[in-house]
């Protein structure tokens, strides 16, 4: 399954499913895996 959507952060995403679940996002600027926190730069 593909999404693909404009985030407002200057990225473009894709969701990433294995077997059905969603197992993270696909920054198809940077050409890398990416998550959440990532996108917001939150630090913890």
């Amino acid at each position: 399954m593909l999404e693909i959507f404009e985030a407002p952060y200057g990225t473009v995403l894709f969701w990433v499913y294995e077997d059905n679940v969603h197992v993270g996002f696909y920054d198809l600027v940077k050409d890398c895996m990416t998550d959440i926190n990532k996108i917001l730069n939150v630090i913890y």
